[in-house]
């Protein structure tokens, strides 16, 4: 409504809503990524697929899980494919810098267990981007690089 030259807004509220978590034991990666998606996105950071699994249970539900793959304990693909299993609606992407089974990697895309594999080092703008557009449907291709 205008009256007298002042406009009335209503008030956005403009906070992130959505929520992702990123498991890996790179205590680096995990506050680069919190640190570059706090604006987009609501964080949480978990440095094994054990503890990814715990907050996912006592935090979640989550929109976005991403994973690391080379873990110790359990490997990325394992932990995403848990999570598949617990919460389908969950989006599953997998990182990774050094992945030496490139074949699980596309079987599991095929299969559904992930939505995407996105390759170490990864530009924070570019992931943000990848994340909100897996959010709002996944026009892009599975594999990034």
């Amino acid at each position: 409504m205008v009256m007298a030259g002042i406009v009335e807004t209503e008030a956005v509220d403009m906070s992130p809503t959505i929520k992702i978590i990123c498991v890996d034991d790179d205590i680096s990666i995990l506050q680069i990524v919190k640190d570059c998606l706090c604006e987009h996105f609501l964080v949480a950071i978990a440095g094994s697929a054990l503890k990814g699994l715990a907050l996912m249970e006592t935090d979640g539900p989550f929109d976005i899980v991403m994973s690391d793959h080379e873990m110790p304990g359990m490997k990325g693909l394992v932990f995403l494919r848990m999570v598949a299993e617990r919460w389908p609606e969950t989006i599953r992407i997998l990182m990774s810098g050094d992945c030496k089974d490139m074949d699980s990697v596309t079987q599991a895309i095929n299969a559904g267990q992930i939505s995407r594999f996105i390759p170490k080092p990864f530009d924070a703008v570019i992931l943000a981007d990848q994340l909100l557009e897996e959010f709002n449907g996944g026009s892009g291709p599975a594999t990034q690089g």
